[in-house]
């Protein structure tokens, strides 16, 4: 039997510009810093955005998977989960 539950989140967090492409972010108590890759002017401060979307999306998962493995009850030593994308930018032009 299949049940379902939705749930509705307001959620907010900020950014603010440091310095170049650095930026912090903010998350309730926790903070970021996030960076543009060195090609593009970036200085190495911190990961780019998009490669912190995969890690949200790996630990996502992970968490569901011990959720899931603990309400039956299985006893884990461990859990390491990877994540890989293929990404295809293509670069606007502002005219």
């Amino acid at each position: 039997m299949l049940t379902e539950a939705i749930q509705t989140m307001r959620d907010q967090v900020s950014v603010a510009l440091q310095d170049g492409m650095h930026f912090q972010g903010t998350i309730d108590a926790f903070t970021i810093d996030l960076d543009a890759a060195t090609a593009v002017g970036g200085a190495g401060r911190g990961p780019q955005p998009l490669r912190v979307l995969l890690l949200a999306m790996a630990g996502c998962t992970a968490m569901d998977v011990i959720s899931i493995l603990r309400k039956k009850r299985r006893r884990v030593s461990g859990l390491e989960v990877e994540a890989r994308a293929l990404i295809h930018r293509v670069i606007g032009k502002v005219t």
